[in-house]
């Protein structure tokens, strides 16, 4: 059974504008070894998931997510490109909850941003989902009204970093 080893801190936009987040997954073998391949995952729920054949064999769980770690942006957008030359619209999509229920917002990200774009990421990691999304909505940080039902709660950290350095650069807030 495939699952996600890992959600990339990087995006890929299309030729056409859309963004696409990357994750790695991969499925153990019954020959013991592990298969990996790239998953593009859209902001924009009418278009399909992409996926990369085989990108990786490696003999352990560890050694893929090692070699995840190893990507470049340039590998990442030779991927895509193979991805999108090979889509069947067949691939794997995984929805998750965007279901705020009534969690306060834990704290400004925009007071954050001053001590780095990895210190803001480091204080969201460590949030649940749903205060994730009272961020997200709290600071009107998806203004354009992306769907975010296909992003793990990683990927939303992604988001959230982004859109605050576009907004803060763009001095919206």
């Amino acid at each position: 059974m495939s699952e996600i080893l890992a959600d990339l801190d990087t995006t890929i936009v299309s030729l056409k504008g859309d963004e696409y987040y990357v994750q790695v997954i991969g499925e153990h073998l019954a020959t013991g070894v592990w298969e990996a391949w790239l998953e593009f995952v859209p902001l924009d729920d009418a278009l399909e998931v992409l996926r990369t054949t085989t990108e990786t064999t490696q003999t352990t769980r560890e050694d893929v997510v090692r070699w995840s770690e190893t990507l470049t942006q340039v590998y990442l957008q030779g991927a895509f490109a193979r991805a999108v030359d090979i889509s069947d619209g067949g691939s794997v999509v995984r929805n998750y909850a965007t279901v705020i229920a009534d969690v306060g917002v834990p704290f400004d990200p925009f007071e954050v941003l001053p001590l780095g774009k990895a210190a803001l990421r480091a204080r969201l990691r460590v949030l649940t989902r749903p205060e994730l999304l009272a961020i997200i909505q709290s600071f009107d940080l998806n203004p354009a009204g992306k769907s975010l039902t296909r992003l793990s709660d990683s990927q939303l950290v992604t988001f959230i970093v982004t859109a605050v350095d576009v907004q803060a650069l763009q001095g919206r807030h």
